[in-house]
Order: structure tokens, then C-alpha cells, then sequence
């Protein structure tokens, strides 16, 4: 299709160039794919996911799946309800028309869409309510009216004398409306049915001088005129309607964000002082300098530079913003052409995180029903004021000459009046105001900034005038919670739907790990996924932080909005259900969505922790990091805490330090710091402060690392009390590196525990190896050793492993930094490397145990391998749980580590308890005690290294505690299960 030539040669009118604008957009930023589907997709009057996807599936498969979400997001649709899409008519016929005349679609295109369109609205929307009815007509309607656009003339004009007989306005109006968007094919067909529809649309909006010019180009009619075959009320009269309004203003109440809407009074937002820009523009629209000037008269300027410290002059929550404290701006508005006098007055206010304004233009003249317009001039009252959280429009007069019955008519008729005809609007509630009729009509929308919101309040009988002030002030108040609720409660869907994306995505990549075959080819996507898996959870945590900020700021502006309409319901002539009824709406809204999220909200506290369990997870930022503290039977969202830049700062240098220290040849400056230094880094991490987040029935600790923070032990953290962090936590602390992966061991039920494996010292370098394996193996009934030079590469082989239960390497090992997947675990021949170990088979396996050096280290520098490590192949290879070490360790501690956590195993500890406990009990032995323990446990050890053993502890007091430091008890970490 060569759009730019068509275009180029029929851009007239300024919406068709916009169109045209629009349409050379999107064709210019993707391929030609993407421009065939959207010509099919303007077929459907309106849009979903649902129906564009089914488009995409059945006409423009070559085109990527993605093309459907770039159509819906992009400048051709504007949303106009939750999962509803529009284009604008003047798009929708541009593209069209390319459809029509591109020789590879043509008419017969046309006619299968209107096939398609037809059987997917009966499977729809069968049974629907009536909005869903309106909406099925619609897109059946579409489809006629390019495949027999004289079957749809007659059911559309039936409708219509239907209407006329019921004196259903409303009605009218929609159908009148819906002509519009199928002018395009009908004009061929039934032209006069497009100028009578026109006619009755601007009948029902109340222009009869519109109307009456439209239906004099209709054939000359007595009283009915026959339209394709159908018969329908001529109108040759048309009359205003007899009434006038006198003492009318119209009101608008704009309020707009000045901070942001969850963090209350911290630095205003960027876009803070919008709302008073806008106010210049209009008055430089209107040619009114008290507008012009307003930024010298607010306290919040300094000249022309927004200034908004100077409002930081107490803790108030309404203040008003005119310098010297001047209760209103009052300004004239230079007459139009034909126009009335119109007088101004602006009320500037700060209410608390909001910027707010009562703008009302009036005259004491009586008006008739056109002139309603003079009260929005030329549009520009509407076009220029667009807040953020949204405005109201209160249209108040007085009626002349016309009866009770009447009134609802009569509001429907200024509404229609006073708006563009492009702002469709509905009735929504009725009431009374101080014992005079109010009538509440919405848009349709969906963004705050756009939607907007009218009363139109009619003074039939005298009003006491303190009241009326009474009113005003309080209706301030509830109009800022409503328009904040609505806000909030958008940003609360929105953050809903990337949560429950999120979620699914999450789902796939856990799919994916289970199917994904272990194989050296499939290295790569295992990386991939292992990349991506913390990335997507840290952005879905993120968003459930933000739902449980909207949902606290949800309860607190609802909470006010009731305290202020109960204040407007004790004031004798109210009957104010209406605003009631926006208020159950709302939370019968909320209670709906939470039942829908709710899966996606609990999955993780539901299915993986316990109510004595606590998941801690760290996100690390370039200026700061973030703490998710994930508890059951709490909030259903987790608790976030976030450091300041400061700590944010802190912590990277720390890091680079540590690191760099650990690096090089001669760790003694590494290792005489290491207990100072995991001291520092608690302070940094606000340890302490974290933990007093959590209930004291919680006594088992899962962490989720992030970036070089996976490096470092930190369960060895000490606490203010002196204690550290696992002392803390008698049922276990152990690592993930993320939810997704324990969701993943967490499925894995390995119950037996009988069948042990082991690698010892392949390199004969290792003397205390020999008394840790053969004193572990007694503890189990089935095993197997692969000692010194029989401990080949090719021994460790599938069929052997697929059916060991305990996996044991007690070896020297290797963190390769600059290539992970190369870091090995040394056989008496060659490495086994990480890669390998993917390919391994685990399946029946519950602990794997690398007791071995910096077997728990990944890449610290790396954001694509930070969890490519020795943990996660042998966990992906098939364990529920693996122990490993964050440094080079030392043989001997090692050695007694390791036969005292498999002690504890044979009482039927976790893997997590048993690992802790024999961590706290190397760090508090003594010389005697462990001198008791070896004799007591009888352990295998040949003369030479009882020699040794003596030598060590001879200078030793008896009460020393020979392991005390974190480097010999603190290197080890269970991970997983």
C-alpha cells in the first residue's frame, strides 16, 4: 500500500491531516506487516485484545504477535473503557479506503471481515446485558454496512421510528450518533438517511438551527418521508425550546497533582505547575490580563520561575495560593462576537498534595439555550484546563417557564449545548441540593485527565445564602477525594494488569525451566532464563508495592469523601444519593478486582512459605536498593523498604572494597577485616531496622540476594543485640536466587535419603577430606566413594547419579570470573565445569554438598551472569537443595563443618537448621570441647594428623574457641529446599 501517495493527494480538512499525521506515523515506525493489520482492524466499530488478536490470527498471521499491543497503544486507537478500543472516524475511513483499494484485498476482504465480525458478536455477546447489546448492535451493524449497507439503512431507521414513538431521546441519540460512523460506505448507498440521522443528532443535542437547516436539504415532506423503504416523522419545524436561564455561571473545579499521589508532601512532581500554565494559556486565548499576569499574584512564583518553597510555611491542608491571602481573583471576559458580558473569578488553592482551582465565569443576563456557549468560549475553558486527577463542571441557573418535569430535559439540553459534540456524555444520578434539583452526568473517558465531570444544578426555589456557602466549601472537599479516586483507582488497574502480566510471564519461564531439555546446547536459554527471572520479579514486586500504596490511598480518600458527603447530608433539602451510589460503585469495583488479582497477589505466600516463614529479597539500583519482606497471614502485598542514595552510595563502595581485597594473592587484609566488615555492611543494609518488620513468631529466614550481594554470607550478619542474623532464626536461614527457582525445588519431594555419593580429594592435597567422607558415609546405608585417582571425570556419569540421593564433593574447586561457565569442580583428571553440571541428572537427588571453595560465588560484576554459579546448574540439574561455600575454605574447619551438619541430619533436621546449627556449634566450641567431640565421634584420624591437630591447639587455652571468626564457620550456605 503506498499510504504516503493517497495521503499526499486527499489531505484537505484539519482532521483528515491529522489522520493522515497519524497513519504515516505508525507506517514509517514499523514495517508493512503492521499497516495490513491495521487496515483490518478499522473494520470493527470498536476494538479488544480479544477481537484484534482473533483479526491477527485469521487475516494477518505474518505479522508479529506483538503488532496487536503496538495497534491498541498507538495514536491510531484511543482507549475508551477497561479493554476497549476506538479509532477516531476520520482514521478508521483513511484506512478503510486503503483496505478497499489495495488490489491484494478489495471488496472480498471487506466481505469476509464483516463474516467474521458477524459470528464472532453472536459468540460474544449472546446473552450480555444491555450495554453489551448496544456494543454486539454496533459491530453488526459495521459489518452491514459494507456488505449491504441497504439491509443496514432499513434496520437503522426502524430503530430510529421505534425511538421517535417511544420519545426515547437518549436512544435517538446513540443511533444518531452511530449513523455518523458509518456515513463513509452509506453515503453511496442511502445518502439521505445520512442527512436525516445528522439532522435528529443535532436534534437531540438541542441545536434546532443546525437541525432545521439540515432537514430543509431533505425532500419537502408534510409529516412523514419515506427512506429506503421505510417510513419516518418529517420534520419541517423546529423549535428552541421556550425556556431561558437567568443568574447562570458555570464553575469548573480542576484539581491537579502537586506531589506525587503516594509519597504525601515529598518534592513536587514535574508536571506540578501545569494547572496554572494552563490558566496563562487560557487567558491569553480569551485576551484576559488578570490571566495573563496570574503568575506575578501566586505566592508559588518567583516572577516567572515556579518557586513552590514559598508554600512551605506551615502544615495546612487547604491554603490559599494569592499573594496577600486575597480571597479571589475577579477578572471580565472580553465579549465575543453576539456574545453576552461575561463576569470571572478564580480561587487558587493548595489542598495538601493537590493544586486546586474554583474557576467560574457567570452573568446576570438571561440566557437561551444556545447561548449556553458563551459560558465555555470557543471551547477554550475545556481544551485548556485538563488536570491531572480531572475536573467538574458545575453548571448552576434558574429556569424560566418551565415545568418539574421538565428539568431532566432541560439538563440533558444544556449539557448537549454547553459541551463539543465530540464530548459524549451520560446521566448518572439525580438528587436534590438544598431542596433545588441536581443533575450528575460522566463522559465516557477512561483517563482522568479527560474524563470529565458535570452537574448541572437548577435553582427552582429560594436558597438560604449561608448554606449555599455551606455547600460550596464542603463540595470542594468531596469533589477532590472523588477526582482522586478515580485517579488512583485507574492507577490501581493499571498496576493490577502489569502485576497479573508479570505474573504469566513468570509462569511461562517456570514452564520453560521444566521442559527445557539438559542438554550443552540448551546452556544459553538456561542463562536466559536465569537472567530474566529476578528481573521480571523485581518488577513484580515493585508494582505490588505500588497496588498497596494505591489501595492505603484508596481507603484514605474514601474514608474522607464519606465524612464529607455525611456533612452535606445533614443540611435540611439534600438528597444527595447519587453521590452515594459513586461511592458503592467504587467499592464494589475494588472488592470485584481484588477477587480477580488475588491469585496473582498471594501466589507466592500462598505456595511457598509457611506462617512462621519470612522472604526477604533485595533489589539493588545505581543510586540505592530496595527490600521486599514477603510475611503470610499480612498484607497481601509485601513490605518495602528502600534506602537513600546515600546507602545506595555506601554499599557499592563497600562491595568494590570487599571484592577487590578478596582478590588478590594474599588475602591476610581480607581476612583480618572480614568480621569488621560484615558488621559495616549490616549497618548499611539497615539490618536491624528490616527485622523489626517482622513478627516475632517468625523463626525461618529465606533470602533472596541480589547482584554481589549472593557473594557474601549473609546470614553471618551480626545484630545489635551481638547475636547474628541465624541466631535469630532457630528454624533455618537458606538462599534462593529467586522466588521462582523455590517455587521450582519447592515442588520436588525428596523423601528418601539413603543413597550417598561422594568425590574425596582427587588431588591428594586434601588431608582432612578422608576423615570427613568416611565418617559421613557411616550415617547412610547405600554409598559410594570415588577416592584420589579413581575420582575421574568420566565416574561421574548419569546412570550412577540418576539414582543417588546425597551428592558429596569434598574437592578443591574454582570460580572463574571472567568465564563463568568454565568454573569447575577438579577431578584427578580434568574439571567438571559448570556447563557440565547443567547436563547432569539429579532427579531423585535431595542435597547436593560442595564442600569445596567459592562454590556459592557468581559473577558480582555481571548483570546478564549474576546467577550463573555452582547453586543454580545443580539445582536446575535436578537437587531440591545444595550446600556451598562464598570463599576459599579452610580443610580442617571444613572437615568438622561437614561431619557435625550431617549429625544433624540423621535427627531429621532441614538441611537449613542442620547446616546452622553445626555453624553455631563450630563457632562456639572450645579446645576441650572439640577434643571430647573428636575422641567421642572416634573419628578416623591417622597419626600424622592427630600430630597436626595437637600442634594447632597446644598453645590454646581450654576455653578458646579456636573457630570463633566468621571465616572458618560463615563460608557455608544452604540454598534451595
Amino acid at each position: 500500500m503506498d499510504v504516503v501517495t493517497v495521503i499526499m493527494s486527499e489531505a484537505r480538512a484539519t482532521d483528515y491531516e491529522l489522520a493522515v499525521e497519524r497513519v504515516v506515523g505508525f507506517a514509517q515506525e514499523f514495517d508493512q506487516t503492521h499497516l495490513y493489520l491495521a487496515c483490518h482492524a478499522a473494520f470493527p466499530l470498536v476494538l479488544t485484545p480479544d477481537l484484534l488478536y482473533q483479526i491477527w490470527l485469521r487475516f494477518v498471521p505474518q505479522a508479529p504477535w506483538t503488532a496487536v499491543a503496538r495497534i491498541l497503544l498507538s495514536r491510531l486507537c484511543r482507549e475508551v473503557g477497561y479493554e476497549l478500543y476506538e479509532m477516531d472516524i476520520t482514521v478508521r475511513n483513511l484506512l478503510l479506503t486503503e483496505l478497499k483499494e489495495d488490489e491484494h484485498f478489495g471488496q472480498k476482504r471487506l466481505e469476509k471481515l464483516a463474516d467474521f465480525l458477524t459470528n464472532y458478536v453472536r459468540r460474544r455477546f449472546d446473552g450480555k446485558d444491555a450495554h453489551a447489546q448496544d456494543l454486539a448492535q454496533a459491530q453488526y451493524w459495521t459489518a452491514l454496512a459494507y456488505t449491504k449497507p441497504n439491509q443496514l439503512s432499513r434496520e437503522l431507521l426502524e430503530a430510529i421510528r421505534f425511538g421517535l414513538q417511544e420519545k426515547n431521546w437518549k436512544e435517538l441519540f446513540r443511533l444518531s450518533s452511530l449513523a455518523e460512523t458509518f456515513a463513509e460506505p452509506l453515503a453511496e448507498f442511502a445518502p439521505l438517511l445520512i442527512t436525516y440521522t445528522r439532522g435528529l443528532e443535532r436534534l437531540t443535542c438541542g441545536d434546532k438551527i443546525s437541525a432545521e437547516e439540515l432537514f430543509r436539504r431533505l425532500p419537502n415532506q408534510t409529516r412523514h418521508i419515506e427512506i429506503n423503504g421505510v417510513n419516518v416523522p418529517f420534520f419541517n419545524r423546529v423549535y428552541l425550546s421556550s425556556f431561558g436561564q437567568g443568574n447562570s455561571s458555570l464553575t469548573v473545579y480542576a484539581f491537579h497533582l502537586r506531589n506525587s499521589i503516594n509519597q504525601g508532601l515529598e518534592p513536587t512532581v514535574a508536571a506540578a505547575p501545569r494547572l496554572w500554565e494552563e490558566l496563562v494559556d487560557l487567558g491569553n486565548a480569551l485576551h484576559i490580563r488578570e490571566l495573563q499576569t496570574l503568575r506575578q499574584k501566586l505566592i508559588c512564583y518567583e516572577g516567572d520561575r515556579y518557586f513552590p518553597e514559598a508554600e512551605d510555611i506551615g502544615d495546612v491542608e487547604y491554603f490559599n495560593l494569592l499573594e496577600n491571602q486575597e480571597p479571589s481573583l475577579r477578572f471580565q471576559v472580553p465579549p465575543q462576537a453576539g456574545g453576552l458580558e461575561l463576569q470571572g473569578l478564580l480561587c487558587p488553592f493548595r489542598l495538601h498534595d493537590t493544586y486546586a482551582i474554583d474557576l467560574t465565569l457567570f452573568s446576570g443576563d438571561t440566557f437561551t439555550l444556545p447561548q449556553l456557549t458563551y459560558l465555555n468560549p470557543q471551547n477554550f475553558i475545556l481544551e485548556n484546563i485538563q488536570a491531572s486527577l480531572g475536573q467538574t463542571l458545575l453548571l448552576f441557573g434558574q429556569p424560566s417557564e418551565t415545568q418539574e418535569n421538565s428539568y431532566q430535559a432541560l439538563a440533558d439540553a444544556c449539557v448537549a449545548q454547553l459541551l463539543p459534540q465530540a464530548d459524549i456524555t451520560k446521566l448518572v444520578g439525580t438528587g436534590r441540593l438544598l431542596g433545588n434539583p441536581i443533575f450528575e452526568y460522566e463522559n465516557k473517558q477512561p483517563d482522568a485527565v479527560h474524563k470529565l465531570h458535570i452537574l448541572v444544578w437548577f435553582q427552582c426555589q429560594e436558597m438560604n445564602l449561608h448554606h449555599m456557602d455551606r455547600v460550596a466549601e464542603i463540595l470542594l472537599y468531596l469533589l477532590w477525594c472523588r477526582h482522586k479516586i478515580i485517579y488512583v483507582y485507574q492507577q490501581f488497574i493499571w498496576c493490577a494488569n502489569q502485576v497479573k502480566q508479570l505474573f504469566n510471564d513468570l509462569e511461562e519461564y517456570r514452564q520453560r525451566f521444566n521442559n527445557i531439555s539438559h542438554e550443552p546446547n540448551q546452556i544459553s536459554e538456561i542463562r536466559e532464563l536465569l537472567a530474566n527471572f529476578q528481573e521480571i520479579e523485581f518488577h513484580y514486586f515493585g508494582y505490588l508495592n505500588d497496588l498497596e500504596e494505591h489501595r492505603k490511598t484508596l481507603a484514605t480518600n474514601k474514608k474522607n469523601y464519606q465524612t464529607y458527603l455525611n456533612k452535606l447530608e445533614k443540611i435540611s433539602g439534600n438528597n444527595l444519593v447519587f453521590l452515594q451510589n459513586f461511592l458503592n460503585k467504587i467499592n464494589h469495583e475494588i472488592q470485584q478486582q481484588h477477587q480477580v488479582y488475588n491469585r496473582y497477589l498471594n501466589q507466592i505466600k500462598n505456595s511457598l512459605i509457611n506462617e512462621n516463614t519470612v522472604i526477604i529479597q533485595w533489589q539493588i539500583s545505581e543510586n540505592y536498593f530496595q527490600v521486599y519482606i514477603i510475611i503470610k497471614n499480612q498484607s497481601a502485598y509485601p513490605i518495602t523498604w528502600q534506602s537513600s542514595a546515600e546507602n545506595g552510595s555506601a554499599l557499592s563502595d563497600w562491595a568494590n572494597e570487599y571484592f577487590q581485597d578478596y582478590l588478590e594473592k594474599n588475602k591476610e587484609d581480607w581476612l583480618e577485616q572480614l568480621s569488621l566488615r560484615l558488621q559495616n555492611l549490616a549497618q548499611i543494609l539497615h539490618l536491624d531496622e528490616i527485622l523489626d518488620y517482622l513478627p516475632e513468631t517468625c523463626n525461618q529466614l529465606i533470602l533472596i540476594p541480589h547482584r554481589f550481594l549472593q557473594c557474601l554470607p549473609l546470614h553471618a550478619l551480626p545484630l545489635a543485640d551481638g547475636s547474628c542474623l541465624l541466631d535469630r532464626f532457630p528454624g533455618g536461614v537458606r538462599y534462593v536466587p529467586s522466588c521462582q527457582l523455590l517455587q521450582l525445588v519447592h515442588t520436588r519431594q525428596r523423601p528418601e535419603f539413603s543413597n550417598f555419593f561422594a568425590i574425596k580429594n582427587p588431588t591428594n592435597d586434601l588431608p582432612y577430606t578422608n576423615i570427613e567422607v568416611e565418617t559421613i558415609k557411616q550415617y547412610f546405608p547405600h554409598t559410594k566413594v570415588l577416592a584420589n585417582a579413581a575420582a575421574t571425570k568420566d565416574a561421574l556419569n548419569n546412570q550412577t547419579l540418576h539414582s543417588v540421593h546425597c551428592l558429596h564433593f569434598s574437592v578443591h574447586s574454582g570460580f572463574n570470573i571472567d568465564s563463568p561457565l568454565q568454573s569447575g569442580l577438579f577431578f584427578a583428571d580434568e574439571p567438571v565445569t559448570l556447563a557440565e553440571i547443567f547436563t547432569l541428572d539429579l532427579s531423585q537427588c535431595r542435597l547436593v554438598t560442595l564442600s569445596a571453595s567459592e562454590t556459592a560465588l557468581t559473577d558480582w560484576t555481571s548483570a546478564s551472569d549474576e546467577y550463573i554459579g555452582f547453586p543454580s546448574a545443580f539445582l536446575l540439574a535436578g537437587s531440591s537443595s545444595v550446600v556451598s561455600s562464598f570463599w576459599t575454605v579452610s580443610d580442617l574447619s571444613t572437615a568438622f563443618l561437614m561431619i557435625k551438619f550431617y549429625q544433624n541430619l540423621q535427627t531429621g533436621s532441614t538441611i537449613a537448621i542442620a547446616l546452622n546449627q553445626a555453624q553455631i556449634w563450630l563457632r562456639d566450641i572450645t579446645t576441650r570441647e572439640l577434643e571430647q567431640w573428636i575422641e567421642v565421634n572416634q573419628l578416623p584420624l591417622r597419626p600424622a594428623v592427630k600430630v597436626s591437630l595437637r600442634r594447632r591447639f597446644h598453645k590454646l587455652q581450654d576455653d578458646a574457641q579456636p573457630f570463633r571468626a566468621p571465616f572458618y564457620w560463615a563460608a557455608f550456605c544452604a540454598i534451595g529446599q
